[in-house]
């Protein structure tokens, strides 16, 4: 979870109004201070864009709806689930018993097959060439000269040569099969890796409006430079539609120029919408006229009274 230190804090509000960071530290202290001041004394501090404090009762801090609905966004696919009476802390701590492992099955015995015996053939044995007879020893006749031994009979290679062009097929085969699997798996892998990001129609351009902490007659506040374009009511049209990333606070600053005006939005539309937070992408609004609630971005009592009526709905589901 990111979180936002003093310092930090400190140098934002340094950059924005251009003072010191030293400067905004005391400023951030002083402000707290006298927050924390107002609730010793028993009284209630509200802050605008964020929520009421109060010393005391059930609730301490209760944030405005809409940043209720920002910080819920999250957990809002979640229902909440109603407990029995019986059904305590303790109970919903109990884990569930530890069951035993089981026992590993024995590995079965491996009997040893007697190796076959090779019988080793004897080879044929070649006849030798008959010897010559022998002639009788007369000195006009010359011996006859042995008969030559036949030469053995070479081996066929014609074996091996098959053996080894089988192989080479086999081997040319696998290449072949391993090149269209490497291919083919290289394509799926990145197919779905390849994501197309559409066009973000999230606004650019908004008013960072001033925190300020009032009790009925007096007020702290610090006041935030605005961006370099300030969000300016558009003429209102007929309809308009929820999508994922365009919500009904989205309409109220884009028709009406603050976002806390989205609760005159959701009276136009009452009768064919829930509970504020359940409002899904496609549903399609209806946008009144500014001039039918006295809309006014810039009275602070149209404000307030946008932001009492926004209340007062979410009050409908409590």
């Amino acid at each position: 979870m990111n979180r936002l230190t003093v310092q930090a804090l400190a140098g934002r509000i340094a950059s924005t109004l251009g003072i010191t960071p030293e400067a905004a530290e005391q400023l951030i202290h002083d402000y707290f201070v006298d927050v924390a001041e107002r609730l010793q004394r028993g009284e209630t501090v509200d802050i605008d864009n964020l929520g009421k404090f109060a010393a005391g009762g059930e609730s301490l801090f209760t944030p405005l709806p809409d940043v209720a609905a920002r910080i819920n966004e999250p957990f809002a696919f979640f229902e909440p689930v109603e407990l029995n009476d019986g059904v305590t802390a303790e109970t919903l701590d109990l884990t569930a018993p530890a069951f035993p492992e089981p026992a590993p099955a024995p590995e079965p015995e491996r009997i040893e097959e007697p190796e076959p015996e090779i019988i080793e053939e004897p080879e044929p044995e070649i006849p030798k060439a008959p010897e010559a007879p022998i002639i009788p020893n007369f000195p006009e006749a010359p011996e006859a000269p042995e008969a030559p031994e036949a030469p053995e009979a070479p081996e066929s290679t014609e074996p091996l040569k098959g053996h080894c062009a089988h192989a080479l097929a086999a081997w040319a085969t696998g290449c072949l099969l391993l090149g269209l699997t490497i291919g083919s798996l290289t394509g799926y892998w990145v197919g779905r890796h390849t994501t197309l990001f559409p066009p973000s129609q999230a606004e650019t351009a908004e008013t960072v409006e001033p925190i300020t902490t009032s009790n009925d007659t007096s007020a702290t506040s610090i006041t935030s430079a605005t961006s370099a374009t300030s969000a300016t009511p558009v003429t209102p049209v007929t309809t308009d539609t929820v999508r994922a990333d365009y919500y009904i606070t989205d309409m109220a600053r884009k028709y009406y120029g603050n976002k806390d005006f989205w609760s005159y939005i959701y009276e136009e539309n009452a009768d064919s919408l829930g509970h504020p937070e359940h409002i899904h992408p496609g549903q399609i609004l209806v946008i009144p006229d500014a001039a039918k609630y006295g809309i006014d971005p810039d009275n602070k009592e149209s404000l307030k009274r946008a932001r009492a009526l926004a209340i007062e709905i979410y009050g409908r589901y409590n």
